[in-house]
């Protein structure tokens, strides 16, 4: 869509901390080839007297004055950040002029510029402000199989930038299975990378290891490992036993417990 000449150039991401808003934007900037324009708003808004109107007004000129508009995409992270003041602030109509020169400045924005902007606290943006926008995206939708996807590109990413880890997805799938709540991607996304950036160099299996432990608060245990559907492989890799023992020891207390069994 952003590639085409439609006029559809203005997204508005609506969601929770940590859905991945900002990810997304990056990652679409990344994809499509264009050079990304961030601008927190939180640093825009100004305590001085009509400067917040100046500064938002100037960000818009130099994205309007750009000599190659079509490579340039715009990202307004918590936009909200002016609705909020507008509420707080004690001069109203300040925030009433910073909120006009951001409507001013979406009216009129080049058309060959694609802009999103980020927002956690949808209901408090001036409506007149949302309408502007061609399409707006809710990121707090997530079921579990999207939280497992996502969590399977992350792996992608960081196993294609270290190379001595595992991309072993069938493990890393049953690991993600046993939370009991999915942590949202960027919450994901901060586990797999503390996983691997604190793992074992020398072991490509550790940062699973490690995420296990992040899932269920335990190190992982043969027996418990099986029970979870683990195969004698897969213990292998997590807890580093030889398979042949892993086998052996799961034999071993399967002949107990039939003992245990008849005696009962």
């Amino acid at each position: 869509v952003i590639n085409r000449p439609l006029g559809v150039n203005k997204f508005l991401f609506v969601g929770e901390p940590g859905t991945g808003k900002t990810e997304t934007v990056k990652k679409i900037a990344r994809e499509s080839h264009k050079e990304l324009f961030y601008v927190d708003m939180t640093q825009v808004v100004d305590s001085y007297l009509g400067q917040t109107s100046k500064n938002i007004d100037q960000i818009f000129k130099e994205i309007n004055q750009s000599k190659h508009p079509e490579k340039m995409m715009v990202l307004f992270d918590e936009v909200d950040a002016i609705a909020l003041a507008r509420i707080d602030s004690n001069d109203v109509r300040e925030m009433g002029r910073a909120t006009t020169a951001m409507l001013h400045g979406l009216d009129y924005l080049n058309d060959k510029v694609v802009l999103f902007a980020t927002t956690n606290l949808f209901q408090a943006i001036d409506k007149a402000l949302t309408r502007l926008f061609d399409y707006i995206l809710s990121f707090d939708s997530y079921d579990r199989d999207d939280l497992i996807q996502v969590a399977m590109t992350i792996l992608d990413q960081y196993a294609n930038k270290y190379q001595f880890i595992s991309r072993d997805k069938r493990i890393f799938r049953k690991i993600l299975s046993l939370f009991t709540t999915i942590p949202n991607p960027g919450d994901l996304k901060n586990l797999v990378k503390t996983s691997v950036a604190f793992s074992d160099e020398t072991n490509e299996h550790d940062y699973l290891r490690r995420l296990y432990r992040s899932a269920t608060g335990r190190d992982p245990d043969v027996m418990q490992l099986k029970n979870e559907g683990f195969t004698l492989r897969e213990i292998e890799h997590l807890t580093s036993i030889p398979k042949s023992t892993v086998g052996r020891r799961i034999t071993g207390s399967s002949a107990k417990q039939s003992i245990s069994e008849v005696r009962k």
